[in-house]
């Protein structure tokens, strides 16, 4: 799956590109892209508690800041 994505970023060629998977899946590092990784846990946005892995590549560099939060917030 992951030769197919990026044979597939590669020939697209996007400004930047969002992987999301499970913790072991392998870092996949485009070249020509800034490559970042960073955990989420579905349990600060839903009722799964879960954790996902985020890879984001861009071409000119830009890096995401993903929200962190140690508990769902909860609306009254």
């Amino acid at each position: 799956m992951l030769n197919e994505y990026k044979r597939i970023v590669l020939e697209a060629s996007p400004k930047w590109w969002l992987l999301e998977n499970v913790s072991r899946v392998p870092d996949l590092k485009i070249k020509g892209y800034s490559w970042q990784r960073f955990p989420l846990n579905l349990a600060c946005y839903t009722d799964c508690s879960r954790l996902r892995h985020f890879q984001f590549g861009s071409k000119n560099g830009t890096k995401l800041m993903p929200p962190i939060y140690t508990t769902k917030e909860t609306t009254n």
